[in-house]
């Protein structure tokens, strides 16, 4: 295929890359040196490599929990053509040090000395040790975009406070809600697009260490996950119980597209966390059921199908990928502390509603 240079803007496509990032750049009008001059070199490829460089993103990590080297390590290898980690702090210095070894970057003796360097243009925080929210306020001051991978519940209130700070500086404060960007979760909504139409309830069982209403990040990560399937906000709460736990029933708002409510039947239990909870979506043309991470079964017009996205990128991949073209100034749509917020408020009205033994409505949150 020929390959021109147009004068003015030119975009650089994910479709040419592969990257999932876009940019437009300027590039003047080819002249008769320009083609001796491109005549040494391919123009494909001194294109493609002026693009990389402009795609670039460096991270600094704070914290390495136990996702390091399963989850994000791997990614964070994946996306090696285009973020690269130039910073690693950990309250073990010598772990920091084998973490940067590995991935070719500095380990760091404080927070606010990585926040300091101008070549870090956003921040993994993995892990939060005992410095509690401190690394967030820091990054805040600092206008670092922040990726909240850490599993950490705060007053709503003080979340609040930090999801304000954020807004009124533009700042990306992520949380992780890794479930959003399972494979299963995409073959999902195209499911439901295309064969079993919009979700009328999704049922969930979870298992938490408490078994109750108590917020964690198990929680508020499945109710993230419903809201991100109904594709609207919560209307009404109710709770209940009975001996084998504690029961949620959130109904949703009625999106546009549909002609009804959609709700989640949630059934909490005391036991070990699993990977990914027990869902099921049903539509009115069939039903999804998640089994695994990458397993997926869904019936429609009496046809059951089974789908292993086993070859599909991983969630953490998809997850740092968002991120970054957030922090290139891209308007991908992705959760916030906002989000988390009104997960919270939630679980607020489901224990009023436990104690009152009646549903409630949910107002939104002025704050956020």
């Amino acid at each position: 295929m020929k390959w021109r240079i147009l004068g003015g803007l030119q975009r650089l496509s994910e479709d040419e890359n592969g990257s999932g990032f876009g940019f437009w750049v300027c590039v003047r009008s080819e002249s008769p040196y320009d083609k001796w001059n491109r005549s040494l070199t391919s123009p494909k490829a001194w294109a493609v490599s002026s693009q990389l460089r402009l795609l670039m993103v460096n991270l600094g990590i704070i914290g390495l929990g136990p996702a390091w080297e399963t989850q994000y390590r791997p990614a964070l290898r994946a996306l090696r053509s285009r973020v690269r980690v130039c910073a690693v702090y950990d309250c073990v210095p010598s772990r920091a040090i084998a973490a940067a070894k590995s991935v070719d970057a500095d380990a760091v003796s404080g927070i606010r000395a990585m926040m300091a360097r101008k070549d870090i243009r956003g921040v993994l925080w993995l892990h939060s040790d005992w410095q509690g929210i401190v690394p967030l306020q820091i990054a805040i001051a600092a206008k670092k975009p922040t990726l909240i991978a850490c599993p950490f519940m705060l007053p709503m209130e003080t979340l609040a406070r930090l999801h304000l700070s954020g807004l009124s500086t533009g700042l990306t404060l992520m949380p992780e809600f890794l479930r959003r960007y399972l494979p299963v979760t995409h073959r999902l909504q195209e499911l439901m697009a295309t064969r079993i139409g919009p979700a009328r309830v999704i049922r969930a069982t979870l298992q938490t260490p408490q078994g109750d209403l108590a917020a964690s990040p198990e929680l508020t990560g499945l109710l993230d996950w419903c809201r991100h399937i109904a594709r609207t906000p919560p209307a009404t709460v109710q709770a209940t119980q009975n001996g084998r736990g504690q029961h949620l029933v959130v109904e949703f708002r009625q999106p546009r597209i549909a002609s009804f409510k959609p709700r989640a039947e949630i059934h909490l239990q005391a036991g070990e966390a699993t990977e990914i909870p027990s869902l099921t979506v049903e539509g009115d043309q069939g039903r999804i059921t998640i089994e695994e991470t990458h397993r997926i079964r869904w019936t429609n017009d009496n046809n059951e199908t089974v789908e292993d996205l086993s070859s599909e990128r991983p969630a953490a991949e998809v997850l740092i990928d968002h991120f970054c073209r957030r922090v290139v100034g891209g308007l991908v749509p992705v959760a916030d502390l906002g989000d988390l917020c009104s997960h919270l408020q939630v679980l607020e009205e489901a224990r009023r509603s436990l104690v009152q033994g009646r549903m409630l409505r949910i107002n939104p949150i002025d704050a956020v």
